[in-house]
């Protein structure tokens, strides 16, 4: 029997162009698409690329920055000045940091490193070609008997859920030493769906205790194999596409900001803020989530956190929007 999950992990009946400069690249993607019941169409450069578009009905571009005749940004632009506005996928193995401008301008909210697993690559493209079955932890995990749900309306109550599922994780196998990392992606989640989607982000900066009269925050979770599951949900539907990918500029910006003026000995203290810490966080601790909108309905973030040895660490993350009407 076929879970949700696994019908999120399949790509039957869609054509998906994988546009990359590398044989190895074209290989690897390929082969992840047609594993999974689509059919692969490759190019190594942007005009390939053009030309496809125009001569096949695709369902997905999944392209990598660093092409031979331009980027892939630009390439994004130039199938939609044809009115083409399939969904995009950018891949890359450079520093996705340096790009969040070009994402912004180009509203692009899926860029993937290309260390990712193929499972995760395969959900991705799903995920973006139809917009479907996105909410809901029982998406991304098969355990889906087994999730807990919680929902608080006080944000005296995020510590204690904090402490629960921390014990959960560590009773499913995390390192306890893992226990503090965890806490950290929990409280920024959680606490982000209580103050921020409700309007109370200034109560947030001043640590003040506030309720949600006639709302609640869900939050489930469920480990399977090696990971845990965790998923936050607002139903306020505030946060947007361009918000988050905002918050992750604001926080780069900073972070450069800071090591300049270590090195011309300046002050910056005045200039530093805290916005966006939290969402720029769990996409730097978490192995593989997502941001997954519905507006001025709901926000969902989803966490898939591996409980191995030493599995929270910060990296180069990949970024996964999902904006749904």
């Amino acid at each position: 029997m076929k879970t949700k999950s696994d019908k999120n992990l399949s790509l039957k009946g869609y054509k998906i162009l994988i546009v990359d400069a590398s044989s190895a690249g074209r290989g690897i993607f390929s082969t992840y698409v047609n594993r999974a019941g689509g059919a692969a169409i490759t190019a190594r450069s942007a005009a390939d690329a053009l030309e496809a578009v125009n001569t096949q009905k695709l369902n997905l571009l999944v392209t990598d920055i660093d092409l031979p005749d331009m980027n892939g940004f630009d390439l994004v632009s130039g199938i939609r000045a044809g009115k083409n506005h399939m969904p995009v996928i950018i891949m890359t193995t450079l520093n996705i940091d340096e790009y969040i401008d070009l994402a912004i301008d180009k509203s692009i909210g899926n860029i993937l490193t290309k260390e990712i697993s193929e499972e995760a690559f395969v959900r991705s493209c799903n995920n973006v070609i139809t917009g479907k079955n996105i909410f809901g932890l029982a998406n991304y995990i098969r355990n889906s008997s087994k999730i807990v749900r919680i929902s608080i309306n006080c944000s005296s109550q995020i510590s204690l859920v904090i402490r629960l599922i921390s014990a959960y994780a560590v009773k499913c196998g995390m390192p306890a030493d893992q226990k503090p990392y965890l806490a950290v992606i929990l409280d920024e989640i959680i606490s982000n769906a209580v103050y921020h989607a409700h309007g109370y982000t200034e109560q947030k900066v001043n640590h003040e205790v506030v309720s949600l009269t006639g709302d609640a925050v869900e939050i489930c979770y469920c480990a399977e194999r090696d990971r845990l599951g965790i998923s936050v949900t607002d139903f306020k539907g505030t946060l947007t596409k361009k918000k988050i990918l905002s918050s992750f500029k604001n926080v780069i910006d900073q972070k450069k900001l800071i090591e300049e003026s270590g090195e011309i000995d300046m002050d910056v203290a005045d200039k530093i803020s805290l916005t966006g810490r939290g969402l720029q966080m769990i996409r730097l601790m978490a192995n593989d989530y997502y941001f997954n909108i519905k507006p001025n309905i709901m926000t969902q973030v989803i966490a898939l956190v591996n409980i191995s040895d030493k599995a929270i660490v910060y990296h180069n993350s990949s970024i996964r929007i999902h904006e749904v009407g």
